[in-house]
């Protein structure tokens, strides 16, 4: 699937001259980013040392290396979709990765040291692909910066674990968290469902007692959205109506039926954002009048210009870990992008993209003031972070529990004529039933 007016993105590195990133004009929005400047004396001689085989020392301030840095360049994979089912988000997700990185690494990089390259892979969102890209990347990177896909995160979880990587996946399945090698951006997507709903019966759109439908991919995405929506149904006294599809079903008229047939009032989406256009439209076209409301790999503003656009207007509801574009944090991401593709629009994906390369940046910074950039000082640093912030984009991240969400908070979208494609009516909202919430 496509994104009508989607600026092509070069999936290759940009700007490189000598091995190295060009640096650019300073930035001012990296708020993580100073760390090795402001830290103290001791922190600063351990950012300086580039040794690959050095190990820590007090006296001479030495940092650990290995795997995934070569001199003063470290880099992190990019295992994404260009050309799938999801190939205009992961095009934006990245986009949004490398604008950051291009500003940390003008700003002096990781400790003041190293730059960030980041070797992007396309595996056209199949899982075999995947497998054998990681299999080929996994000796030369320090991490992997993206990681699209819950099936292809899945396959890959024991892998990645076994080889001490950290990961970012983006994906937000529950069960990634007992993995301490994934730092999952912001709430998990039952954490997110439970938000959502709460939000709807905050608004009155839904009430206790009623039918909540499911239509949902099968997988960890699936399995975790059907999870929250059977914990807030149970404290509700409500009842789920499940709708499975796979990802070649793109007509949800028999999804629709039945669910209407169910008499549900309102409508979880865990799918492709071409299932989600179809069921919108084949919901008013039946009079089926309820919020629909969707992870955010369920929408991309394109479809804003197809004929499911005024049902989407009415009824989409997005649950998201960053917000829309009319947030004051937004709006240096977005300009960068837009300088980089000129008379684009990009999605709220390319936030995602953005505040991951934050997230990762924050990650790397701990551990080069501890002394240890090998894997494993790494994946230490990511379980030590317990309170990232990344200035209103995500949540607060905390990362020191494992298999709980890193965070409970997460935005109310809707779909709208704005850029993105949406807009924010709640930020960073954490209702009162996800504070009784648990993994079951």
């Amino acid at each position: 699937m496509t994104e009508t007016g989607h600026a092509p993105i070069d999936l290759q590195v940009a700007r490189q001259s000598g091995g190295r990133l060009t640096p650019g004009p300073r930035r001012r929005h990296l708020r993580g980013a100073g760390i090795c400047a402001t830290a103290a004396a001791l922190v600063l001689a351990a950012c300086s040392s580039k040794s690959q085989n050095s190990t820590p020392d007090s006296s001479s301030g030495s940092v650990r290396v290995g795997a995934g840095i070569e001199g003063d360049t470290i880099t992190l994979g990019v295992l994404t979709d260009a050309t799938g089912v999801f190939a205009a988000l992961g095009k934006e997700l990245t986009s949004g990765q490398q604008i950051f990185w291009d500003a940390r690494n003008a700003e002096g990089g990781v400790c003041g040291t190293y730059q960030v390259k980041l070797e992007i892979k396309d595996h056209g969102y199949n899982v075999q692909n995947a497998t054998s890209l990681y299999s080929g990347l996994r000796g030369d990177v320090l991490g992997i910066q993206q990681l699209l896909g819950s099936a292809m995160t899945a396959a890959l979880s024991d892998r990645i674990e076994q080889d001490s990587i950290v990961t970012v996946p983006l994906t937000w399945a529950a069960s990634l968290t007992d993995n301490p090698d994934m730092a999952v951006l912001g709430p998990t997507y039952d954490v997110e469902v439970v938000n959502g709903l709460d939000y709807l019966l905050e608004e009155k759109k839904i009430a206790p007692g009623d039918a909540i439908g499911v239509i949902y991919l099968e997988g960890d995405w699936g399995a975790t959205t059907l999870a929250g929506a059977s914990f807030f149904a149970k404290q509700h006294d409500m009842s789920v109506v499940e709708q499975k599809v796979t990802p070649g079903d793109q007509d949800m008229t028999a999804q629709i039926t039945a669910l209407k047939a169910a008499g549900v009032k309102t409508i979880l989406l865990a799918s492709s954002p071409g299932q989600t256009a179809s069921a919108a439209t084949v919901a008013a076209t039946q009079g089926l009048n309820v919020p629909l409301v969707g992870n955010n790999p369920t929408f991309s503003p394109g479809l804003l210009k197809t004929p499911a656009r005024d049902a989407l207007i009415a009824n989409y509801y997005n649950i998201s870990p960053y917000p829309a574009y009319d947030e004051d944090v937004t709006q240096e991401p977005l300009a960068d992008y837009q300088k980089k593709f000129p008379g684009s629009a990009p999605s709220v994906t390319m936030l995602s993209g953005f505040a991951s390369a934050h997230v990762m940046s924050e990650i790397l910074e701990k551990a080069c003031q501890a002394g240890d950039l090998t894997r494993e000082g790494v994946v230490h640093a990511k379980q030590s972070l317990t309170d990232i912030d990344t200035g209103g984009l995500l949540g607060k991240i905390d990362y020191s529990r494992p298999g709980v969400s890193p965070s409970r908070q997460n935005f109310i979208l809707r779909a709208a004529d704005t850029g993105g494609g949406l807009t924010t009516v709640k930020s960073l909202y954490e209702g009162p039933t996800v504070r009784q919430y648990s993994r079951g």
